[in-house]
């Protein structure tokens, strides 16, 4: 039983890394490898867990360049960056979250890139949000309610929210360009700069200049036994 809606949000997030098979088949050995590095359950060693991540990564990994391999390996990456976040943001009022299912509309709706009235990017890779107030909400009976309220306290405390936008590669290689122009256009976007040509950022009356703060696209990669 979860303490609060932010642990339950945390709880949810976890649980749905499970979804993915090779994360989820490969999680008893990495989880083992994870625990022969943890000295203690101090905070600061917890943190420390970040160093060992790509050689986690790397455990069960196969020279697999094919498009379906390297799809399956970020997806794998990308799952353990989340769980390896929500492990050290535990106890706080932020929580690291995979894919749109989890994030509040609003938010989605502030990141959501347009080209003239089309939508041409909506949902995010990986988020940490930071919430006010979630730590005080108590947790509820189902996931449609937890949606439903964190969709309301996302649109009418938007401007306390802080919300980091992350990317994930295996490596350098792989598209790294991609998230370095989609960092260029939030930056624009967050300080309230007009993008030219009919682009746009944010929809339904939600921008990016309006949350608390944001740090758009910070690149993790899997590299030389770190996270970044």
């Amino acid at each position: 039983m979860t303490s609060n809606l932010i642990e339950q949000l945390r709880a949810s997030s976890i649980q749905s890394l499970l979804k993915i098979k090779k994360f989820k088949e490969g999680l008893p050995a990495r989880t083992a490898f994870i625990k022969s590095k943890l000295g203690g359950r101090s905070r600061a060693e917890i943190i420390q867990l970040g160093n060992y991540l790509s050689e986690a990564f790397l455990l069960l990994g196969r020279k697999d360049r094919s498009q379906g391999g390297l799809s399956s390996a970020g997806a794998v990456w990308e799952a353990l960056v989340v769980w390896y976040l929500n492990l050290c943001l535990a106890g706080t009022k932020a929580v690291c979250l995979r894919g749109g299912s989890l994030c509040p509309a609003p938010i989605k709706d502030a990141i959501t890139i347009m080209y003239e009235s089309i939508a041409l990017r909506s949902e995010p890779d990986v988020m940490v949000i930071s919430f006010p107030e979630l730590d005080t909400q108590p947790p509820v009976a189902s996931g449609q309610e937890m949606m439903s309220i964190l969709d309301m306290i996302a649109e009418q405390r938007f401007q306390k929210i802080g919300v980091i936008n992350v990317q994930c590669k295996t490596n350098w290689n792989d598209n790294a360009q991609i998230p370095m122009l989609w960092n260029m256009l939030y930056n624009q976007a967050r300080r309230g700069a007009v993008i030219p040509n009919g682009f746009g950022i944010g929809r339904r009356g939600m921008t990016l200049n309006n949350a608390g703060f944001l740090a758009t696209h910070l690149p993790l990669f899997q590299h030389k036994k770190r996270v970044h």
